[in-house]
């Protein structure tokens, strides 16, 4: 008779009495059902073939969704990009700020424009060209555009202009006649291609520009905003009103002139 290794599992006798003890053997009927309703797709395997499925390392899951409540974790997260998104913003220039070194001082009539908007609002190189004109016409030994009007009648100096142009003129002494400013006349010059109203003045090594401009010569621009340019040479303060655009440009070799001195100017002579 032929011995057997206990340790071998090859003899055929054990194994047709396996086979005939749980070959048949399946999962109770309600087990299958509810896996089958599970959409596993095993519930009428027999037991000796279902095999588990590997489990998931844990390292292929987001780290969001490894905590330990995957919803708090992915909250952090996109709390945590919102914080970075908040971060970069308030570390950015102020958005308002004009590329051209203008940017607005006031807006009465509306709340501020889109911040996209504003780099647009007044025409590429308005203050360069009007700095040219104010540096040309300073030059002039006579800037006296109309001979037969008194040069301290600027009523009739106004009126003349307007005729002339068709828009609103800003025209008088300026701080009322109290700041020590020579008059030297005024004129129709143009700043670029548009013709303006110009009233120069003048006080020791200062001078100051007084420009009326079309309204459409701004069209990007709302009524009632103030722009200011803070260039040390020539700095600039622009009024945008309904009849016209009326800027004060000033130059002092000493850069005593600022562009709060010109926007309060300016001021002096709308309100009059």
């Amino acid at each position: 008779m032929a011995t057997t290794d206990p340790n071998s599992f090859n003899d055929p006798d054990l194994k047709a009495l396996v086979r005939r003890a749980w070959g048949t053997e399946a999962a109770p009927s309600a087990l299958r059902d509810r896996i089958e309703a599970m959409g596993i797709g095993a519930g009428r395997a027999r037991a000796a073939e279902i095999t588990p499925a590997p489990a998931m390392p844990a390292s292929a899951w987001p780290w969001a969704l490894r905590h330990p409540r995957p919803l708090y974790g992915l909250a952090a997260a996109v709390t945590m990009v919102i914080g970075f998104a908040v971060a970069y913003q308030l570390d950015q220039p102020p958005a308002w700020k004009s590329t051209s070194g203008a940017y607005v001082v006031s807006s009465p009539t509306a709340p501020a424009p889109p911040p996209s908007t504003l780099p647009s609002a007044l025409p590429v190189n308005l203050f360069e060209r009007l700095a040219d004109a104010h540096e040309r016409c300073a030059g002039y030994p006579d800037h006296d555009g109309f001979k037969g009007v008194a040069r301290d009648d600027f009523g009739a100096v106004r009126q003349r202009l307007q005729n002339e142009l068709g828009f609103s003129v800003l025209a008088g002494p300026l701080e009322n006649g109290k700041g020590d400013w020579t008059f030297r006349g005024a004129a129709v010059c143009p700043v670029g291609q548009i013709a303006a109203a110009h009233l120069m003045f003048a006080r020791k090594r200062q001078a100051v520009s007084i420009f009326s401009l079309p309204r459409a010569a701004c069209p990007q621009a709302r009524t009632g905003d103030v722009f200011e340019s803070e260039d040390p040479d020539h700095p600039v303060a622009v009024f945008v009103r309904p009849g016209g655009v009326q800027c004060v440009v000033g130059s002092s070799p000493d850069g005593s002139l600022s562009s709060a001195d010109l926007h309060r100017i300016g001021e002096g002579l709308i309100q009059e």
